[in-house]
């Protein structure tokens, strides 16, 4: 290969160092093994002029050369990298700066490209499924907002949600359920029921006129699906109309009953009761009875009949009583046995005003 120029540098006076330029429009030279180094030497430099590159022998060995290349328009090269911060860094020893990546970034080297590339770990997430649609985030920033009662809040890499916890959206009844409209629940009161709201308080209020449970001369009544069956009996009859019922009598007198079960069967006042088994029939005073009220007695059946008390209870016969009590009882001493009583102190005492063959006072 031709050499062009040739000249002597002298450093220092005493020693002489040849400088050899090739000049080659064609290529750039190559180094390592097989390379162009056999007639060159160290310092000789390779000018590629229609490229407008040059490089520069630094090294030669029995087998192979090395050329570096030097740096265009009159640069230095890269003497130091910056990044975000901690200032400039410079190369190694070997002429050699180290770029890494930090947590989920990589860099890659490709010295046949002279490509670094820097890639994102794949814990990064580039889109936010949710229940419903997916969120990608805009500018780098993702929105999160809550709704129906749910806030969020953040603060330095944290996102807070959080739930109303006093903020229901479903309100189950006895019967059905209720939705809130326009962030709105109505709670109305019904039958007597009256609602009140204050602050963050609604009272339900039930009216104080409302019985749950109605006590008769005998046993009591408890209401069933909101209904109270209000029925007469022998001459007695019952009507209803708007909020009013009628208890009307006809005739008079007593209302009859026949008993045909040996019972006890309870008595009511002003009723007459015919005693119709052959066991006897035992009756048991009204626990409430006011005063002047009659309940008759007459014997049917072969067995006569028996009435007993109450707690505190006693029947009068002239001059003798029962005992005072559950103990005490009247019976019949035949089967057509007839009585009739009046209550002359309120549910405790009567007085057997009128009677049919002979009554057994115990």
């Amino acid at each position: 290969m031709p050499f062009i120029d040739k000249s002597t540098l002298t450093y220092p006076a005493t020693n002489s160092f040849p400088v050899r330029k090739w000049l080659d429009p064609l290529r750039d030279p190559v180094s390592g093994v097989l390379g162009d180094f056999r007639q060159f030497q160290i310092f000789d430099i390779w000018i590629n002029d229609l490229a407008d590159r040059a490089w520069i022998m630094v090294d030669r060995t029995v087998d192979s050369g090395t050329w570096v290349q030097m740096g265009a328009g009159g640069g230095t090269g890269i003497l130091t990298v910056t990044g975000d911060s901690g200032g400039a860094v410079g190369p190694d020893g070997a002429n050699n700066i180290n770029l890494l990546g930090g947590t989920n970034v990589t860099v890659a080297g490709n010295a046949g490209t002279n490509t670094l590339a820097i890639n994102l770990g794949g814990a990064i997430a580039s889109s936010f499924p949710t229940m419903a649609g997916t969120a990608i985030p805009a500018a780098g920033a993702l929105t999160i907002t809550g709704t129906g009662g749910i806030t969020t809040s953040g603060a330095g890499s944290t996102v807070t949600i959080t739930a109303g916890a006093t903020v229901p959206t479903t309100f189950t009844e006895d019967a059905g359920s209720a939705t809130p409209a326009a962030n709105n629940l109505n709670i109305l009161g019904a039958a007597g029921i009256t609602t009140s709201g204050a602050g963050s308080t609604v009272t339900i209020t039930a009216g104080a006129t409302i019985p749950t449970t109605f006590t008769a001369d005998v046993g009591s009544a408890t209401p069933a699906a909101n209904n109270l069956n209000i029925i007469g009996a022998g001459s007695t009859t019952t009507s209803g109309a708007g909020s009013t019922i009628t208890i009307s009598s006809s005739g008079g007198g007593l209302a009859w009953i026949e008993v045909v079960v040996v019972g006890p069967t309870g008595m009511v006042v002003d009723t007459g009761y015919v005693a119709n088994n052959g066991a006897a029939v035992g009756l048991l005073l009204p626990l409430l009875a006011a005063f002047g009220s009659i309940i008759r007695v007459v014997g049917k059946g072969a067995g006569g009949w028996v009435i007993s008390q109450n707690a505190g209870q006693t029947i009068l016969l002239g001059a003798s009583a029962t005992t005072v009590g559950v103990a005490g009882t009247a019976a019949s001493s035949e089967a057509s046995a007839c009585i009739e009583m009046l209550c002359i102190t309120a549910n405790t005492t009567w007085r057997i005003i009128d009677s049919a063959g002979n009554i057994i006072i115990t």
